[in-house]
């Protein structure tokens, strides 16, 4: 996996149990794990969800070895039999599993531009979101499309790795066909698919996030993710703070295309204040947090949650502009910091992309947290 050097990433790692245990992710212990440790920059920090941060910095150049150990833990203390007839308590300390995790990092010279788009692919609708479950049933084909853009750079290739047998074609510049069919033996299991958008732009490559999914093969039919789905829509109400004006308040429908679910509709209330400073001509680094918003009343539980849309790089000249939002998200499904990245967050992006927004800019979640209806 690639990433320039003065562009911050998150490498996902996919976190998946059929159990429902608590999976996570610590480095290697040398020897016993691994024959030498990572010895990864100070730019590199690994949390217990599994995620893999790099900061961003023009000096860390190289190819990095990570070599991480994902374990499950039980989420309360249980009782194991075993065929000899012995049993063991295990509590939620307690690994059940531990599984190998080794992958190498490429920290590439930096790029002119770290927005999703530009020079580093984005993927785009109907791509499934990261940790989407897919259905499928044995000697039936399953067909997922992956679809990516940059402007700065061709997408000119898509790196997979999946089950024995998966086929990739491409269908239309920056759009691919991944199609498996699994077998008997294969049913019942879960399998793992990951993916990368690979741009180009002369000798220079550059990769989208590291996007997985999992496939479970069973009784139910296979299906295509490119089908239109009869999921409720999305919507979200947008009322910014400015200065008075007579337009009315912008109402973006949004339609999902993920996995059919029959979920409730989710309704976002956004409250945002636009920030326009003056700037030097040298731009320096600053953060805006809103500390106001509108009250929402709802009987479901609800989620406040913080973001901001901002330029990361640095421009010889010109202003930078940030739009803090501070959102109470209400909805009858649980939400997690992952879906409102992979799900809310990007068909907000391709939506104001839609209605005319410049692309050059990066939805941020800065934090999120319950609050009582």
């Amino acid at each position: 996996m690639r990433v320039p050097a003065n562009c911050q990433r998150d490498f996902n790692l996919l976190l998946f149990d059929p159990d429902g245990d608590m999976v996570r992710c610590r480095y290697a212990v040398p020897t016993d794990e691994c024959y030498t440790s990572s010895d990864l920059p100070n730019d590199f920090t690994l949390r217990e969800n599994c995620t893999l941060s790099f900061w961003g910095n023009s000096n860390t150049t190289g190819t990095y070895a990570v070599q991480l150990t994902m374990e499950d833990f039980p989420t309360q203390s249980i009782s194991l039999s075993y065929t000899d007839g012995s049993q063991s308590n295990r509590t939620s300390n307690d690994t059940l599993c531990k599984l190998p995790v080794q992958f190498v990092v490429r920290v590439d010279p930096p790029v002119t531009s770290c927005m999703e788009g530009l020079y580093l692919p984005m993927f785009l609708s109907p791509t499934p979101a990261q940790g989407a479950l897919l259905n499928a049933s044995a000697d039936q084909p399953l067909e997922i499309t992956v679809r990516a853009q940059a402007t700065n750079s061709t997408v000119a290739e898509l790196l997979v790795s999946g089950p024995s047998g998966i086929t990739k074609n491409t269908t239309d510049p920056g759009e691919y066909l991944l199609r498996w069919t699994p077998t008997e033996v294969e049913e019942g299991g879960y399998y793992p698919v990951c993916f990368i958008a690979q741009g180009v732009n002369n000798s220079s490559k550059y990769h989208s996030e590291l996007r997985c999914v999992i496939v479970r093969v069973g009784n139910t039919s296979a299906i295509r993710t490119t089908e239109p789905i009869t999921s409720p829509p999305l919507t979200i109400n947008l009322t910014t703070t400015e200065e008075p004006t007579t337009s009315p308040p912008l109402t973006i429908n949004l339609t999902t295309t993920e996995e059919p679910t029959t979920s409730p509709p989710l309704t976002i209330n956004l409250t945002t204040s636009q920030i326009a400073p003056e700037l030097p001509t040298t731009p320096t680094n600053f953060s805006t947090y809103a500390t106001t918003a509108s009250p929402t009343f709802s009987t479901n539980p609800t989620t406040d949650l913080t973001t901001h849309i901002v330029d990361s790089t640095t421009k010889n000249s010109g202003p930078r502009y940030v739009v803090v939002l501070r959102i109470k998200v209400s909805s009858l499904i649980p939400l997690t910091d992952n879906y409102i990245r992979n799900v809310v967050f990007q068909q907000l992006r391709e939506e104001l992309i839609r209605l005319g927004l410049p692309g050059d800019f990066t939805l941020r979640l800065l934090a999120t947290h319950d609050i009582s209806p």
